[in-house]
């Protein structure tokens, strides 16, 4: 009867020590500081498309806190097509996508779209918002207003595909593509 007894206390502490080993196995694999996953192509901590709690604790340089990732279409890709140069520019939308005469001091900025030539658009006219996957148009307190086929746009606006918006003497056909 002693020896049942042995051979079940020898049984349960080997079970108790590949528990032990596990545990250890998952913590040291948590330990991974945030550096060395964002370079391999991992979680970008720093992209806008993350909100994290901010709760930042342990070590140095190790991030222990909780990320969360916004909605399930982070972008939404669009061509935008200026129907009186004929000229057409393939944009992604993250957040807001500012559009005017000069949204921005940076010309290669991809969060804005200059319209040339156009005196009568705002410098800083309207945007493209991506609300969860959604598209929406904002008029930006313009001069000239901004026109969604045909109709002067109050607050926010749904944005279809193929859809114009007229910006001053510009118009803009935009077409959400997949």
């Amino acid at each position: 009867m002693t020896d049942w007894i042995i051979y079940i206390i020898i049984a349960l502490a080997a079970v108790l020590l590949i528990i032990l080993v596990l545990i250890l196995m998952m913590k040291r694999k948590n330990r991974r500081r945030a550096s060395d996953i964002t370079g391999s192509g991992g979680v970008d901590l720093s992209d806008d498309l993350l909100k994290t709690n901010r709760d930042w604790t342990g070590k140095k340089g190790y991030h222990t806190g909780t990320l969360l990732v916004q909605g399930g279409n982070s972008r939404i890709k669009i061509c935008i097509c200026n129907c009186c140069d004929g000229s057409e520019d393939i944009r992604y939308v993250k957040g807001r996508l500012l559009i005017g005469r000069k949204p921005s001091d940076d010309i290669y900025d991809p969060n804005a779209y200059f319209i040339k030539n156009d005196s009568m658009a705002s410098g800083v006219h309207c945007s493209l918002i991506n609300m969860g996957g959604s598209l929406m148009l904002e008029d930006l307190g313009s001069t000239n207003h901004t026109y969604l086929n045909g109709v002067q746009a109050d607050g926010r606006s749904y944005i279809n595909s193929g859809d114009n918006i007229r910006i001053g003497q510009t118009t803009l056909k935009i077409q959400i593509l997949k």
